[in-house]
C-alpha cells in the first residue's frame, strides 16, 4: 500500500483548520503522518515544522515517560485497525511548567478512491497538578482513567522509552532493509550499549538510570527516527539505518550523548554489522552487531567497532563450540596434555599442569583461545573443567600402573565455576570416589577472578583449603595485577605470567620487579612459578633470584597422556621427585637468600643483599650448588668452583673441592642445629669468614642441605 496524497487544495484546507488534530495512514505496518492541522501546531506550542517532527517521534519530548509506551502502543493498535481510539494522558507544551491532561480521541474513515485513513482530535482537559477547580472532579475521573489505562501492554513500544519493542522493531527493520534493498542502499544494524551502567546507578540511584536510558531513546529517535530504533531491555539499543555517512551521525550521536539527561550522562559503545555477509535475518544482524559491540569493554569513551571477517570467524567458531559441547564431551573429544613444573633447585618434576584440548574428528584442533572464553562467556566452563578433572584422575591411575611416580596436577578453574557449582564438593566426591589423596590436586585460579566479591573468594578458598587442596593464583602480572592480592588471599602459589620471560635476560628493570616479587611472596610463605621458560639463560637467572618453581617449553613441551607413558616407559622421561623429597626441596626453596634469618647474638647483621649468599648440597663427600644469589655466583667463580657464572644449574656439581677447613665447617653444621662460624677461610686466593647453617635434610638420599654467606675478611 502506498501512502496516500491529499490534492494541494485539500492540504491548505486542512492545515488551515484551528481544530487540533492528525491524520495517520498505516503503510507497510508502519504508522505514517499524512496531515494535521495548524490547530494541533497551536496545542502543542510549536510552529508548524516543529509539530511535524514531534509527531514522527510520536511527540516523546512531550508526553510523560511513562505514558509513552502506552500511547504509542494504542495509537499503533488503531491506525493499524482497532475500531476506536479513545485515550487520556499526561502531556506537556513547549514552554510550559507542568503536565496537563489530554484527550484524544479517533475514528477510521475512507477517502474517494477507498484508502482508508485515521483521524484522531485533541483536546485538552486541564493541568494534571489541579485538584480544587470547579471541575475537580471531572479531573479526578480522568486521572483514574489515565492510572487505570497506564498498564504496559507491550505489544509494539517499550514501557519505558516509547521505542519499539524486540519483536516490532525486527518487522519494521525487515521492511526497512527490504525498502533499502530495492533502493540499493546496504543496511547497517546497529547495538546500542551505555558504558557502566552499573556504576551510573549506584552513583545517582535507579530513577535517574532511567532518565539516562530514556534520554538516550530520545537521542536516537532524533538522529535515526523512531521506527528505526528499538530497545531490546536494560541499557541495550538497536537501531537500523542506512550505511552511508554512518560515521558522521555517529559521532554527531557521541557529541549530544555527553550533555543528555542534563550532563548525568555516561557513554556509549555502538557495534555495527553491515548488510554484506550474505542473507541474514534480522535477530542474527542484531547478534553481530552485539558483538561487535563487546569487542572493547575497557574503554570510558563513546566508540563504535564493525562486525569484520574476524568477527564473523569468531561468531563461527562460537556456536561450532556451543552447538557441539556435549558431544566433545562424551565422544572423547576433550583431551588433557600434561607440561611439567619444574623445581628450580633440584631440576626434577614436582608438579604438572593440566591443559585442556579440543580434538575434533577431522582432523581440525581448537585451541584453549578459540573455545574457553566462549563456554565461559555461555556459562558453561563448568562442564569443561569438571571433565578435566575427571580426565587427570583417571590419568593418576595409569601413571600408577605404568610405575610413573605421581606429582601433583594442577587444573584451571574459571571464576565462573565458582558460582556455578560447588566445586570442592564436586572434586572432593571424584577424588574419594578414586581413593586418591586430595593433595595430588592443586587448583589454579586465575588473577582476574580476584575482581569478584572479596569475602566470597576468600570462603571459597578456606574450603578448598580445608579440603586438603592447594590454591595457586595463575596469570599474575598479566593485566594490572595488584599487590593487595597477595595480602587480601591466602594462596599457597603465585604464577607469575609469560611476559616477564620476554625480557628478563635484558632488562634490569624486569629484574628487579620480579626478584623483589620473588622475594616478597616468599616472606609471606607464598612459593611462585614463572612460566614460559625456554632457555637455559633464563632458567639460571630464576635460579638466582630464588624462584621456586618454573615452566615451559626449555624443559618440556605439553604431552598427551599416551605420549608421557611412552616417555617414561622408554626410559626417557624427566626426573621425577619423590613425594618424600616434596618438604625437603621446599624448605630449601623458601629460604630467603637477600635477608636471611639469623638471630643469633654476636653475628654480624641481619641484611646481607650485597652478599655472597647460596645454599649447597652436602652428598656422599661431593659439594652441589643448589641456590645462589648473583655475588655468591660471582664468587664461587673467582674461587675457581664453577666454570661458567652464566649458566648456573641446579645441582651443579662443584669442579673442585672447597679447602680443608671448610668442609670441615660443613660437617660441623651437618650435625649442628646453630650456626657455624669459620674464620680466614681461603679459597683460589680469597680470604673470607663464612656463616654455616643446616637447613634440612633429604629422608631419600641422606643429602644435607648447608646455607653459606662469605663475608670479607
Amino acid at each position: 500500500m502506498k501512502k496516500y496524497e491529499y490534492d494541494k487544495n485539500e492540504q491548505k484546507l486542512m492545515r488551515k483548520s484551528p481544530i487540533p488534530y492528525v491524520v495517520y495512514q498505516f503503510v507497510h505496518n508502519k504508522v505514517v503522518i499524512i496531515s494535521f492541522s495548524d490547530g494541533f501546531s497551536d496545542l502543542i506550542g510549536v510552529k508548524r515544522k516543529e509539530a511535524g517532527e514531534a509527531l514522527k517521534g510520536h511527540m516523546h519530548n512531550n508526553i510523560h515517560p511513562k505514558d509513552v509506551a502506552r500511547v504509542g502502543d494504542l495509537l499503533h493498535e488503531f491506525v493499524a485497525g482497532a475500531p476506536y481510539y479513545d485515550v487520556v494522558y499526561r502531556y506537556k507544551a513547549k514552554g510550559d511548567a507542568h503536565y496537563k491532561l489530554l484527550h484524544a480521541y479517533g475514528k477510521h474513515f475512507n477517502t474517494a478512491d477507498g484508502t482508508e485513513l485515521s483521524i484522531v482530535w485533541y483536546m485538552e482537559e486541564g493541568c494534571f497538578a489541579q485538584t480544587n477547580s470547579e471541575d475537580g472532579e471531572l479531573l479526578d475521573e480522568l486521572k483514574n482513567l489515565a492510572k487505570k489505562t497506564m498498564i504496559a501492554r507491550e505489544n509494539h513500544y517499550d514501557l519505558l522509552t516509547g521505542l519499539p519493542n524486540m519483536s516490532y522493531f525486527f518487522t519494521l527493520a525487515t521492511e526497512g532493509r527490504n525498502a533499502m534493498n530495492k533502493k540499493g542502499k546496504t543496511t547497517a544494524f546497529l547495538f546500542v550499549d551505555i558504558i557502566g551502567m552499573k556504576f551510573f546507578n549506584s552513583k545517582y540511584g535507579m530513577e535517574e538510570g532511567e532518565n539516562l536510558i530514556h534520554a538516550l531513546g530520545r537521542l536516537l529517535v532524533h538522529h535515526f527516527g523512531l521506527d528505526c530504533c528499538g530497545r531490546f531491555g536494560r541499557d541495550h539499543f538497536v537501531v537500523y539505518a542506512d550505511a552511508e555517512g554512518l560515521k558522521q551521525k555517529l559521532t554527531a550521536l557521541f557529541k549530544d550523548v555527553k550533555v543528555a539527561n542534563n550532563k548525568r550522562s555516561s557513554p556509549i559503545r555502538v557495534g555495527i554489522y553491515e548488510d554484506i555477509y550474505g542473507d541474514v535475518s534480522v535477530s542474527l544482524a542484531c547478534d553481530r552487531a552485539k558483538i561487535a559491540c563487546d569487542q572493547d569493554k575497557n574503554t570510558y569513551v563513546s566508540s563504535y567497532h564493525f562486525y569484520d571477517e574476524e568477527l564473523r570467524k569468531k561468531s563461527m567458531m562460537r556456536d561450532y563450540v556451543l552447538t557441539h559441547l556435549d558431544d566433545a564431551l562424551s565422544e572423547g573429544w576433550i583431551q588433557v596434555y600434561y607440561q611439567p613444573i619444574i623445581r628450580s633447585v633440584s631440576g626434577m618434576v614436582c608438579n604438572e599442569e593440566a591443559l585442556a584440548r579440543w580434538k575434533v574428528p577431522d582432523g581440525m584442533n581448537l585451541s584453549p583461545g578459540e573455545f574457553i572464553r566462549v563456554l565461559e562467556d555461555a556459562k558453561l566452563i563448568y562442564k569443561l573443567d569438571l571433565r578435566v578433572v575427571e580426565l587427570v584422575i583417571a590419568h593418576m591411575k595409569e601413571k600408577e600402573e605404568a610405575g610413573i611416580e605421581l606429582v601433583p596436577v594442577s587444573v584451571n578453574l574459571s571464576r565462573h565455576d565458582l558460582f556455578l557449582c560447588d566445586m570442592v564438593k564436586e572434586i572432593s566426591t571424584r577424588m574419594d570416589k578414586a581413593g586418591l589423596d586430595h593433595s595430588l590436586l592443586n587448583v589454579e585460579i586465575t588473577e582476574s577472578v580476584t575482581g569478584v566479591d572479596v569475602e566470597f573468594l576468600k570462603k571459597v578458598i578456606i574450603k578448598f583449603h580445608r579440603a586438603g587442596f592447594k590454591v595457586w593464583m595463575d596469570d599474575f602480572g598479566s593485566e594490572y595485577s595488584s599487590l593487595n592480592t597477595l595480602h587480601e588471599f591466602d594462596f599457597d602459589l603465585v604464577k607469575f605470567d609469560i611476559k616477564f620471560m620476554k625480557d628478563v635476560e635484558t632488562s634490569d628493570k624486569t629484574k628487579i620487579i620480579l626478584s623483589q616479587l620473588i622475594e616478597m611472596a616468599a616472606k609471606l610463605g607464598v612459593e611462585t612459578i614463572v612460566e614460559g621458560v625456554e632457555t637455559a639463560e633464563q632458567a639460571g637467572i630464576l635460579l638466582k633470584m630464588g624462584c621456586h618453581k618454573q615452566q615451559g617449553f626449555f624443559y618440556q613441551k605439553p604431552l598427551s597422556i599416551g605420549q608421557l607413558v611412552e616417555v617414561y616407559t622408554k626410559g626417557n622421561g624427566l626426573i621425577r621427585e619423590k613425594k618424600q623429597e616434596r618438604s625437603y626441596y621446599r624448605t630449601i626453596s623458601m629460604v630467603s637468600l637477600l635477608k636471611p634469618d639469623i638471630k643469633e647474638e654476636g653475628l654480624i647483621g641481619t641484611c646481607f643483599t650485597m652478599v655472597p649468599v647460596g645454599v649447597i648440597e652436602y652428598r656422599d663427600d661431593e659439594f652441589y650448588i643448589l641456590r645462589g644469589n648473583k655475588t655468591y655466583v660471582d664468587f664461587l667463580y673467582k674461587a675457581d668452583f664453577v666454570s661458567d657464572k652464566k649458566k648456573l644449574q641446579n645441582s651443579q656439581v662443584l669442579i673442585r673441592m672447597p679447602e680443608p677447613n671448610f668442609v670441615a665447617a660443613v660437617k660441623k653444621a651437618v650435625a649442628s642445629d646453630s650456626w657455624v662460624e669459620l674464620y680466614n677461610s681461603v679459597e683460589n686466593g680469597i680470604k673470607s669468614n663464612v656463616l654455616l647453617r643446616k637447613v634440612s635434610e633429604d629422608p631419600v638420599t641422606k643429602a644435607v642441605a648447608i646455607m653459606i654467606i662469605v663475608l670479607a675478611a
